[in-house]
């Protein structure tokens, strides 16, 4: 733990900082993390565009299919890290062409990009225990959330899961009902066909 002392010693030290002192000097310093845009925390850089960003999001979004704000953080969060990815590919690519290509830039391209790979492969694993826990947890819930609701429906109650301790959305429950309405009915459907079949 840091003493009162050393505390006492940075701040005053602090008051002696050789930092830019004027807007422009501020306004240089600020992008000096845009050398190669890879440290950036500004989205785009030069040669990329809103568009092929919301694209990968509404992608990324649809390939994984969050249904809480927790999965919905840790997916934004996985956009972003693909996003990286493909700023530091694009970046690597480039040095690439160049006659006089930068080593320690390409080997710096490569660290970046092999961290970033396990930071993907860190979130999806993340990402798939939340989704695996959040689907049981929905199946162990589903069967009398699905019985409550049939039965107010019936009785022309107003449906309140959340007295009951569950968490799934009426919208969710619903959606379930209707699916296993339609199952039940192609199952008959099968079995009288199969009947007519065999007659």
């Amino acid at each position: 733990m840091t003493s009162p002392a050393k505390v006492a010693a940075n701040i005053a030290n602090a008051q002696h900082s050789t930092g830019p002192k004027t807007e422009e000097g501020k306004k240089v310093s600020s992008r000096n993390a845009m050398s190669h845009g890879l440290y950036s925390s500004v989205k785009l850089i030069h040669g990329e565009t809103q568009e092929e960003l919301d694209e990968l999001r509404v992608q990324t979004f649809i390939d994984l299919a969050p249904a809480n704000v927790a999965e919905t953080t840790i997916v934004d969060d996985l956009v972003y890290l693909l996003w990286r990815l493909r700023r530091i590919n694009l970046q690597e690519s480039r040095e690439f062409e160049k006659i006089d290509s930068d080593i320690r830039r390409l080997n710096l391209f490569g660290t970046m990009s092999s961290r970033t790979r396990r930071d993907i492969a860190c979130v999806l694993r993340t990402l798939s225990a939340m989704q695996k826990d959040r689907r049981k947890h929905e199946k162990e819930q589903l069967p009398p959330a699905m019985a409550i609701r049939r039965a107010d429906v019936a009785a022309g109650r107003t449906t309140n899961l959340g007295q009951f301790g569950f968490d799934l959305s009426l919208e969710f429950v619903d959606q379930q009902i209707h699916l296993s309405n339609a199952l039940n009915r192609a199952d008959r459907t099968l079995k009288l066909a199969a009947t007519a079949k065999a007659a």
